[in-house]
């Protein structure tokens, strides 16, 4: 298999895992997770049908989802409940940050017109969220952009990298995080970010791609500490 077509096979499973439960109760779930309210017990499909007196078929579903999302990780031997306190967040938005900069200094090499209208219906989308203030969407689709934005450099190598952490745990996490009027100001950057890669202004691209990760924050749960 080609590079690119490895890519686009990659693009599509983690673009699909970023996406709100239907579940309420699996959302609700997911919301206790990002806030690493959680303790970190073990979990296994069986239990997860018991903590809902659920079928063992809807305990598979439901921990299948939750892991696809990153809500679920391993330890060596059995998984427990994904550890999302700030420290981790802190390390987990300084590597996509990176990441995300270095693929938009790319931007002046690549031919970006097969992209450009995804990303701007994306945007667009974005905004229109932003408006309604409905964060966590806004959060989701921002990393849906730069799902987008990292496939463009066809590096299946680099995709993995980076899908390993850009999961939807990751964007729940960073709403929890986010003060007032976030939503707008990702919208505001992610529309600049859109315009700077359009005209290859690769600096510009970059600065808006690193300053998403450290918008401000809620009072002492800042998302990129001074020094951690």
């Amino acid at each position: 298999m080609k590079p690119a077509d490895l890519v686009q096979d990659l693009y599509a499973q983690a673009a699909r895992d970023l996406c709100a439960s239907g579940d309420p109760r699996l959302e609700e779930l997911k919301w206790q997770i990002a806030k690493s309210e959680l303790p970190g017990s073990p979990i296994k499909p069986e239990s997860l049908a018991d903590l809902f007196h659920e079928t063992p078929e809807w305990g598979v579903a439901a921990f299948a989802d939750l892991r696809a999302g990153g809500f679920i990780q391993h330890q060596l031997t059995y998984f427990t409940w994904a550890h999302l306190d700030v420290r981790t967040n802190a390390y987990d938005f300084d590597v996509l940050a990176a990441i995300e900069a270095i693929v938009a200094m790319q931007c002046r090499y690549l031919d970006l017109t097969p992209i450009l209208p995804a990303l701007e219906r994306l945007a667009a989308t974005i905004q229109e969220y932003a408006e309604r203030e409905e964060l966590l969407k806004v959060c989701l689709i921002t990393q849906h952009l730069l799902l987008v934005l990292v496939a463009a450099v066809n590096s299946p190598e680099l995709f993995r990298e980076y899908t390993a952490i850009a999961k939807a745990s990751r964007a729940y996490a960073w709403s929890t995080l986010l003060g007032d009027g976030a939503a707008a100001r990702i919208s505001a950057t992610i529309n600049g970010m859109v315009e700077a890669l359009a005209s290859r202004d690769a600096v510009t691209a970059a600065r808006a791609a690193t300053y998403l990760r450290g918008l401000p924050s809620i009072p002492g749960l800042s998302a990129i500490p001074a020094s951690y």
